[in-house]
C-alpha cells in the first residue's frame, strides 16, 4: 500500500489517499504538485517500491502563493521539491536507509523554506500600510537562509552522486580492460566511448594507418 499525503507544521502525518501501486501514487503526487506527466513516469521506473511519498503542506503552498505577486513561490517550491524527490530516488550512492533519511530531511528543509516564504510580506501584494522594514527584512532573510540550507543539502547529495558515478565508471572501465586483455581484444566500447589498444596501452585515440612508399 502506498500512501500519499503531507506533514502538517506540527509534524503530524495527514494522508490524502492510498494506492495499491507506486505508479498510481506517483501519478497522484504529480497531479497535486502540478508536475509534468513525464516526471511521474520517471518515478515509477526507479527501483523503490516501499516508499511513502510525502507532499508539502497544501495550506503552506497556498500561503506562499498569496504572499507573492509575479511568481507563485509556493507552486515553484513544490515543483522544486518534486525534482529533489526524483533526484534522491535515482541516487545510487545511497542505500535504502540513507535514501529514506534523505527523503525525510529534504521534506523537512523544504517545509521550513515554505513556512518562511509564507511569513515574508510582499509590499506589492499587501500594500504600504502593513510595511515594517525591520520585520520584513528579518522575514526575507529567514526565507533566504531556509532556501540556502535546503539547496546546500541537495547540492551535497548531488555532488556525492556525481563522485560515485565517476568512480563507478572508472571501475567499469578497469574491469572491461582486464577482460579485453585476457581475451586478446584490441578495441572495446565503454560508456559510449571507444578505447583502442596500442602496444601495451589503452587509449581513445583511433590508430591511423600510414602508407609507406618504397
Amino acid at each position: 500500500m502506498y500512501s500519499v499525503g503531507f506533514y502538517k507544521p506540527d509534524g503530524q502525518w495527514t494522508p490524502e489517499s492510498d494506492y495499491k501501486t507506486i505508479a498510481e501514487a506517483a501519478d497522484r503526487v504529480s497531479y497535486l504538485n502540478g508536475a509534468k506527466k513525464q516526471e511521474a513516469i520517471e518515478i515509477t521506473q526507479l527501483k523503490r517500491d516501499t516508499r511513502i511519498i510525502k507532499l508539502l503542506d497544501a495550506d503552506l503552498i497556498r500561503r506562499a502563493n498569496d504572499s507573492s505577486t509575479v511568481f507563485n513561490f509556493g507552486d515553484g517550491l513544490a515543483q522544486r521539491y518534486e525534482k529533489d524527490v526524483l533526484d534522491i530516488y535515482a541516487m545510487k550512492h545511497l542505500n535504502d536507509d540513507e535514501q529514506a533519511a534523505a527523503m525525510v530531511k529534504v521534506h523537512a528543509l523544504r517545509t521550513n523554506e515554505l513556512e518562511k516564504i509564507g511569513r515574508a510580506i510582499d509590499p506589492y501584494t499587501y500594500g504600504p500600510a502593513v510595511i515594517n522594514h525591520d520585520r520584513d527584512r528579518k522575514t526575507f532573510d529567514a526565507a533566504s537562509k531556509a532556501k540556502a540550507e535546503a539547496d546546500t543539502y541537495m547540492k551535497s547529495l548531488r555532488m556525492a552522486e556525481d563522485k560515485y558515478r565517476v568512480q563507478e565508471n572508472k571501475r567499469t572501465l578497469v574491469d572491461a580492460i582486464r577482460t579485453a586483455d585476457e581475451k586478446g581484444m584490441k578495441e572495446i566500447t565503454i560508456n559510449n566511448k571507444t578505447w583502442y589498444k596500442l602496444r601495451n596501452n589503452w587509449t581513445t585515440r583511433q590508430p591511423k594507418l600510414i602508407k609507406l612508399e618504397i
